[in-house]
């Protein structure tokens, strides 16, 4: 008989410690600011493992990936362009700049106001 081997590998990426999977002992993560990534094998002995390949039959070890897990990230750069692109995109910027022309400038507001009159 021919012997093989299923293999699993699981990559899991939290925020948190207390997220993880496998609860350590002891507080090994205490005020560590960051993303934890975490590995986790699972094995499944087979006999007569067999795998139908391009190649043709294959015994042996077979390896499969799988990554999950979330994890978030806060980023201040990103906060302060979205409210830029957001008051942009409103027309904002224009609105503000009429407001202030016809309502704030005092007398050159009436004359601003005037101007902006369409005659019929």
């Amino acid at each position: 008989r021919t012997m093989g081997v299923q293999l699993q590998l699981k990559l899991s990426y939290y925020n948190r410690p207390g997220d993880l999977t496998h609860k350590p002992d002891r507080d090994e993560f205490s005020g560590y600011e960051g993303i934890i990534s975490e590995l986790r094998i699972d094995r499944s002995v087979q006999w007569s493992y067999v795998r139908r390949s391009p190649v043709g039959i294959a015994f042996g070890v077979e390896a499969t990936v799988m990554v999950t897990g979330s994890y978030k990230l806060f980023d201040v750069q990103k906060l302060i362009s979205t409210v830029v692109e957001f008051c942009v995109l409103m027309q904002l910027p224009s609105l503000l700049v009429q407001l202030v022309a016809l309502y704030c400038l005092g007398f050159l507001s009436s004359i601003y106001r005037r101007a902006r009159q369409k005659l019929f």
